[in-house]
C-alpha cells in the first residue's frame, strides 16, 4: 500500500490587509493596502476607489490598484430587490485589468449578481 502526498495551492487565503472607508450621503471613497503571497513570494498592493449611489439603486464606481498589480476600472451599475432576492446589474470597463477568464483581454464585461440574506439565531 502506497499513498502520495499532495500539496494543494489556495488562491484566496493569504492575505495582510488594511481597509479604510469613508462614506457621506450617497459617495463613498475606500482604501486598502496589503500584501498577498498566494503563490511563494509577497505582492505588495493598493486599491483605491470612489463611488456615488444614486436613489434608486444606480451607482457609480472608480477603482484603481497601485504596488506590484496595476491596473483601473470604471463600473456603472444598478441594483434593486425582487421578492426577497437582491439582483444587480453591471457594466465594468477597464484598461489592463483581466476581467474575465474565458477572455483574458477584455475591456468590458457585464455583470449580473443574485442575492438572499437570511438571519440564523435570530429573536
Amino acid at each position: 500500500m502506497s499513498s502520495t502526498a499532495q500539496t494543494q495551492v489556495e488562491f484566496d487565503d493569504t492575505y495582510q490587509e488594511l481597509n479604510l472607508g469613508l462614506s457621506w450621503q450617497g459617495f463613498a471613497v475606500d482604501f486598502a493596502s496589503g500584501e498577498w503571497a498566494g503563490f511563494g513570494a509577497p505582492e505588495d498592493y493598493t486599491f483605491t476607489s470612489i463611488s456615488y449611489g444614486f436613489d434608486g439603486g444606480a451607482y457609480l464606481l472608480y477603482g484603481a490598484w497601485g504596488g506590484d498589480f496595476t491596473g483601473e476600472y470604471t463600473e456603472v451599475g444598478y441594483g434593486f430587490a425582487v421578492m426577497g432576492l437582491d439582483l444587480s446589474l453591471a457594466v465594468i470597463h477597464s484598461n489592463n485589468l483581466i476581467l474575465s477568464s474565458d477572455n483574458p483581454g477584455a475591456d468590458y464585461t457585464l455583470v449580473f449578481g443574485v442575492t438572499r440574506a437570511f438571519e440564523i439565531g435570530g429573536n
